[in-house]
């Protein structure tokens, strides 16, 4: 994953000189940056608060402030590995409030599914808004990327994967001497689905709905912000913000660490269409990525050093069993 992130990172600085991107970002107004800082906190603590919201149902009640550490912590983990924050985060909740780790996957899958929605949202409300522009986009940097492993090969192959792998998990259940084993794997379906119940028993549906929007408007906010940085991008508006906020996501979906280079291409690949020149798309691309790999060094960093200094807590507020929440 590292290999492929390197691979583009050089691809962004192919055609580009690295001194001349150097002196764009060190040239931007900082004190934009600054702002898009206090959105990434906003937006931290809102996540902490809608996870709340996820597990509360499910009879436990943990403190606000071990979940934002927790959420801090997932950020700061996926610098390392993709998407190991999602595991990581759950795993330090778990521990620190007694709360089932399985339940607390449960949550976070459907926090996920919720946060892929709302990207999904952007995107429609941009081809309402700039059809021509964002399909080009797309066909260009997504669509026509992966076309040529949709192929009869590829699928048939994916296809005899899925039916071995089938084939195994039912010999590991036949197994009479796997009886522990599909106990653990019984009591971990359980919890899963117990967390992924929480969206149906939420105490405040609408407050949810707003802390989902609102944390996406964080987001919103950041690139908009981000933009007034650079003089080369000051002059775009809410339209663009929200397409940057979009190629930008689809990047840190990526499977390399932190979404590096393939954030950088897609968002500068973005700007291009609204007259931005590549070169400045990378430097601004890089500006605000720098910006937020230390932002989330910093709270990441400070959330482990808050949960070492802060005692454990029972966030148990119910003694029901898994099976009779289900």
């Amino acid at each position: 994953m590292l290999g492929i992130g390197v691979l583009l990172v050089w691809l962004t600085f192919k055609n580009v000189d690295i001194s001349e991107t150097w002196e764009k970002i060190k040239n931007a107004h900082f004190i934009w940056m600054w702002m898009t800082a206090v959105c990434s906190l906003l937006a931290y603590f809102s996540r902490a608060y809608r996870w709340n919201m996820l597990i509360e149902p499910s009879g436990y009640k943990p403190k606000l402030m071990s979940t934002f550490y927790a959420v801090c912590i997932a950020y700061f983990a996926n610098l390392a590995i993709p998407r190991i924050g999602e595991v990581t985060r759950c795993g330090t909740l778990s521990k620190k409030e007694k709360i089932p780790f399985d339940l607390l996957l449960g949550t976070v899958i459907v926090e996920r599914v919720i946060d892929v929605l709302t990207l999904l949202l952007a995107m429609v409300i941009l081809l309402f808004m700039e059809f021509d522009t964002m399909w080009r986009f797309l066909n260009d940097n997504v669509f026509g990327k992966f076309k040529p492993y949709f192929n009869l090969t590829n699928i048939a192959i994916a296809i005899v994967v899925l039916i071995v792998f089938g084939f195994i998990i039912r010999l590991i259940f036949k197994n009479e001497k796997s009886a522990a084993f599909n106990k653990k794997i019984k009591g971990f379906l359980l919890g899963l689905l117990t967390g992924l119940k929480s969206v149906m028993q939420l105490k405040n549906f609408p407050l949810f709905i707003f802390h989902s929007l609102f944390i996406w408007g964080m987001y919103l906010g950041m690139v908009f912000l981000g933009l007034r940085a650079m003089d080369s991008t000051a002059h775009l508006g809410s339209t663009a913000a929200i397409f940057t906020l979009v190629a930008g996501g689809l990047g840190m979906t990526a499977p390399v660490q932190g979404g590096i280079g393939a954030y950088h291409l897609l968002v500068a690949n973005g700007l291009l269409l609204f007259g931005i020149d590549y070169a400045d798309g990378i430097a601004f691309a890089w500006l605000m990525y720098l910006s937020q790999i230390l932002q989330i060094a910093f709270f990441g960093l400070l959330a482990l050093l808050m949960l070492f200094l802060t005692k454990d807590h029972d966030a148990k507020k119910e003694t029901k069993t898994l099976e009779q929440q289900l």
